[in-house]
């Protein structure tokens, strides 16, 4: 038994001696209770409720004391009758709707039947107390969580002002208002490091709290002499109808919500780019000042998430808090793998040279609006956006993958069908969603077939063609005033898409159909996962100069091709190979000549058989 076990016996043997001596009529020896003690000064409980409480506590863990019960009142139970014989406390009730041990139900009154007195039963919490525990049920313990402490002075000016207030002793609401990008936690883990009260945040997870359970929290407040954090604000968490509220609680502002009377709003600043990065080196002391710069533009990253040791680099540190941001993007779009790196893209010298200079403007995009002066001037150039045009088939988005892998952010691809409504205004309620989702994520947007969202807008005059134009016209506006993050759009059809659109978009590459080259180059890319033969690659590359596939074609011809010998051991031979490239052509209307076709087929499966010259 430990030390904190055997004062806890200590305490119940020398309760139990009390009511003992009581009934007995004996003289009270002298005991020291300090845990009962300290119950009855937080609840503010009278001597004779006091010797309710010690009959329950000693006939729960002593049943034989029933039998001295009996011998007193005729009963076996606890009953008000038994308090005042036995500790002689004058005939006022003990037990009334305003005592302590009815507010805070300390005790549970137990009908006996008519004519019966009114017996009594001890809450077992009251047990839990005394023993050092929290006296709830494990359901409501899960939902507790203590703040890491941390010293942050940039809460020092909102700590002497809590402390200010509480020292009038009357009940103190804190309603906690957060900048964008700041962390409400930080203040609480800020006073918790004070040690001048005990803090518990009670995270919901969008459960709905019962009276009974707000009851048994407060208390558990009380006992703990502790304060309270909510995770969301109620107004019926800060003021439960069954109980006084603890002396001293948090809840986080709610947009459109009244705080309540008399509160005291506590504001919490967004930490500043400076002191995200001296957090980060602090951190991450082996991570390069380009890594740290580039960590600290994340929004909505805080000191919390920096010091969170699950995060063992800030690589991990980096990924989780892009992952976290981009889930508001979900209800839109949807994320698109970016492993592929600049070898997997097959283009024109020129293009790809461009598209490398492009990654290095991404990264430093979040930076270029860290200076005041270049946000005010710039105040509508805040998007970055960017247009790849070009036939279907020809890399454009395998680019956009690649530039959001390079710069290192999300990339999710914004699904047309959920924005769009045949309902008026649905669909630009949907963009303004989009948008705000977005800039609180930091993800870069990806919007394929871009001309069925920002269409030419047209002259004529019925409703469905002027709600089009309307939606086309705020995208416009949305882009202009509301973006401020990265977006990229595709079409295979340019002149479709609105003129006013073309002025916004700042960057345009111009993808064309592979040349005779990088199609050579494409088929070694899609085969080469296969390992394939050297016969089979000077098969590909007669393939390369007799058809004009597309990158995106010739990839669905090896697999159609490894479809075709699945389950042999050669994998893909010529045979399949070739058969799954004139399907492709058949099915498109681009059938070689003759003697490009005798070409292909003079090669065999292990090596070629003499191709035309």
């Amino acid at each position: 038994m430990n030390k904190f076990s055997a004062q806890f016996q200590d305490e119940i043997t020398q309760i139990i001696t009390v009511v003992q001596a009581r009934l007995d009529k004996q003289a009270i020896p002298a005991t020291t209770t300090p845990r009962f003690d300290q119950l009855a000064q937080v609840f503010a409980i009278t001597d004779a409720e006091a010797g309710l409480l010690r009959c329950l506590i000693a006939n729960h863990y002593d049943p034989s004391l029933r039998t001295a019960f009996e011998e007193w009142t005729g009963s076996p139970f606890v009953t008000e009758h038994l308090i005042r014989q036995a500790f002689a406390v004058g005939p006022a009730l003990i037990y009334t709707s305003d005592s302590p041990l009815n507010i805070w139900r300390l005790v549970h009154p137990r009908d006996m039947g008519a004519g019966m007195p009114m017996a009594f039963e001890l809450d077992i919490a009251v047990l839990e107390w005394l023993a050092g525990k929290p006296g709830l049920e494990p359901r409501l313990t899960r939902m507790l969580r203590r703040p890491a402490p941390t010293v942050d002075s940039r809460f020092d000016t909102q700590l002497q002002q809590i402390n200010a207030r509480r020292k009038n002793g009357a009940p103190l609401i804190c309603v906690i208002a957060a900048d964008e990008g700041a962390d409400p936690t930080e203040l609480l883990s800020a006073i918790a490091q004070t040690g001048e009260v005990t803090l518990w945040m009670v995270e919901t997870d969008g459960a709905t709290i019962s009276e009974d359970d707000l009851l048994k929290l407060h208390r558990f407040a009380r006992v703990q002499n502790a304060a309270l954090a909510w995770s969301v604000a109620d107004p019926r968490y800060l003021n439960p109808s069954l109980v006084p509220a603890t002396h001293l609680q948090f809840a986080p502002h709610k947009t459109g919500q009244v705080s309540p009377q008399n509160a005291m709003i506590l504001r919490v600043p967004a930490p500043d780019r400076t002191m995200l990065e001296a957090l980060l080196k602090n951190r991450f002391p082996s991570a390069s000042a380009g890594q740290v710069r580039q960590a600290a533009a994340i929004k909505g990253l805080t000191a919390n998430h920096i010091s969170d040791p699950r995060h063992e680099n800030l690589k991990a540190l980096t990924a989780a808090q892009l992952t976290h941001n981009a889930n508001a993007l979900l209800d839109w779009a949807v994320p698109l793998p970016t492993t592929m790196r600049f070898d997997d893209l097959v283009l024109e010298d020129g293009l790809k040279t461009q598209l490398c200079q492009l990654v290095t403007e991404i990264r430093a995009h979040a930076d270029l609006w860290q200076d005041p002066e270049i946000a005010r001037v710039y105040a509508q150039e805040r998007a970055l956006t960017i247009l790849l045009k070009g036939p279907p088939g020809t890399g454009k988005t395998l680019t956009a993958r690649i530039l959001a892998g390079e710069a290192g952010v999300p990339l999710y691809r914004v699904d047309a069908a959920s924005l769009t409504s045949k309902y008026i205004g649905e669909t630009a309620e949907n963009m303004r969603a989009l948008f705000a989702a977005a800039n609180r994520s930091g993800a870069m947007l990806f919007i394929d077939e871009f001309e069925a969202i920002v269409g030419k807008r047209t002259e004529t005059r019925n409703e469905i063609a002027r709600s089009y134009n309307h939606d086309t016209a705020y995208f416009l506006q949305l882009i202009e005033t509301q973006f401020e993050g990265v977006a990229i759009f595709a079409t295979n059809r340019p002149a479709e898409i609105d003129e006013a659109m073309h002025r916004r978009i700042r960057k345009v590459f111009d993808f064309q159909p592979p040349e005779e080259a990088q199609r050579a180059a494409l088929w070694q890319l899609a085969l080469q996962p296969f390992a394939p033969s050297p016969a089979l690659l000077e098969f590909a590359a007669v393939l390369a100069e007799d058809f004009p596939f597309s990158g995106s074609r010739i990839k669905s011809i090896v697999l159609n091709a490894y479809a075709l010998g699945h389950g042999s051991d050669a994998g893909i031979s010529i045979t399949h190979l070739r058969s799954a490239a004139l399907t492709e052509a058949r099915n498109n209307g681009r059938l070689p000549a003759k003697r490009a076709l005798m070409r292909l087929d003079a090669f065999g499966d292990d090596q070629p058989r003499g191709p035309l010259q």
